[in-house]
């Protein structure tokens, strides 16, 4: 890849921030809160901690009672308490990613507030953000949906649960996915979705999570509040020819302890028969050379060779992957005759429970280095390997491409097999 600019990287992530700010008729309610702190909760938090929390979150930030509430999370304190640490968070911020983190000065602002005691303030009649976010419409027509078989019921007594189901796909003539658009059922519960391809069916009625992830499924899209959809250049496509097995997996998250709550979310694909000139695909940067020791830190980069079998594939996507003893995973670009090297795909602070589609544009050429530095920190007493476990690890920047590798051997894991890594 030779370009990636920051322009673009700028107005992908400015896309992402307007998926929970869409404008709809507002009602003034009382706040009491401070005029500057209720216009930093408006513009940064409240499109899911709203009158009506969304996408789990525990409890409103609207008015000057929901913050001197005792936490949901820690009934030792209440909600105002807990704000310095949650927006300098590195491992855990808010706002989460996709969104950008809070200026300085914001974060001077609500310091100084809570340090006085969050006083109440002068704004009595605020207009609130809307509580729910709105997907982008489709550049493309949805044309199939890939949902369960039936709900899933959030037992009122469960904080947070994994739960997976499987669509098999069948068709008699190839056809391309061009958009993957999330189909979303309950707000209120959903956290976040990610899509996988697999060679074997799943059950279509959603039960938990038999682990976090199986090594023969590949990532092919991913949801979270503030993302978007994923749309395809023109000049490529996801192949859909005879049956294709996908599986969603849907983290739902019912800190609030809300009652009867059920959900169907999903995804939505965009397919035309009128196929593009290049099958897509995805694969995976990284390595599964992973060994955490119980009570320890591990820094590890590994380098991959870009073989003749990949040359000029061309780059558009990238998702960061780890578990949740990661701390950061960044992938870069070295290209073989020098040059400055190419950010593909970054999180410094990574979150298990916001993972992202970032945009790339361009190509990969024989001999150049791609390089993936996964950092961890394990706080438990036992050691950790790479595994499918959420309690295992992984460190996989998955990579949407083009044209399609049909070499005899090949594999979505190859490029995180074939690696060198050292410690830092």
């Amino acid at each position: 890849m030779r370009v990636l600019g920051a322009s673009v990287r700028a107005g992908w992530l400015a896309l992402l921030a307007c998926a929970c700010s869409a404008k709809v008729e507002r009602t003034p309610i009382p706040v009491e809160l401070p005029c500057e702190i209720q216009t930093i909760l408006a513009q940064n938090c409240q499109s899911c901690h709203g009158t009506s929390p969304q996408f789990g979150a525990p409890m409103p930030l609207v008015t000057h009672a929901d913050l001197m509430a005792t936490s949901k999370t820690d009934p030792t304190r209440k909600v105002y308490e807990a704000v310095p640490e949650r927006i300098s968070s590195l491992g855990s911020p808010m706002p989460p990613v996709p969104y950008a983190r809070l200026g300085a000065i914001d974060v001077a602002t609500l310091k100084s507030w809570v340090a006085k005691g969050a006083p109440k303030g002068e704004c009595a009649s605020v207009a609130q953000v809307p509580d729910a976010g709105t997907i982008k419409t489709a550049n493309c027509e949805a044309t199939l949906d890939v949902v369960p078989s039936s709900k899933w019921t959030m037992p009122q007594t469960t904080a947070d649960e994994y739960v997976c189901y499987g669509v098999d796909i069948t068709r008699a003539q190839k056809e391309h996915i061009v958009g993957i658009y999330p189909k979303l059922d309950n707000t209120k519960i959903v956290h976040h979705m990610i899509l996988f391809q697999g060679s074997t069916a799943y059950a279509a009625t959603p039960t938990p999570c038999k682990s976090a992830a199986s090594v023969d499924w590949r990532m092919v899209g991913a949801w979270a509040p503030g993302t978007q959809s994923i749309e395809l250049p023109a000049e490529a496509g996801f192949p859909v020819e005879g049956t294709s097995h996908f599986i969603v997996q849907v983290h739902y998250s019912n800190l609030g302890r809300v009652a009867d709550q059920a959900d169907g979310s999903g995804f939505s694909f965009c397919t035309t028969p009128k196929l593009r000139p290049y099958d897509a695909d995805v694969f995976a940067f990284g390595t599964t050379q992973i060994q955490i020791p119980a009570r320890a830190t591990r820094d590890l980069s590994c380098d991959y060779t870009v073989p003749q079998g990949m040359n000029g594939l061309h780059l558009f996507a990238a998702l960061p992957h780890m578990h949740q003893l990661g701390k950061s995973i960044q992938t870069t670009l070295h290209p073989k005759g020098g040059g400055s090297s190419i950010d593909l795909g970054t999180q410094p602070a990574w979150s298990f429970d916001s993972q992202v589609w970032f945009p790339l544009n361009g190509t990969i050429q024989e001999g150049d280095t791609v390089t993936t530095r996964c950092v961890w920190e394990n706080s438990t007493e036992r050691g950790v390997r790479f595994g499918e476990r959420t309690s295992d690890e992984m460190c996989y920047s998955f990579t949407m491409y083009y044209p399609r590798v049909t070499a005899p051997l090949w594999t979505w894991a190859l490029p995180s097999s074939d690696v060198k890594c050292t410690q830092k």
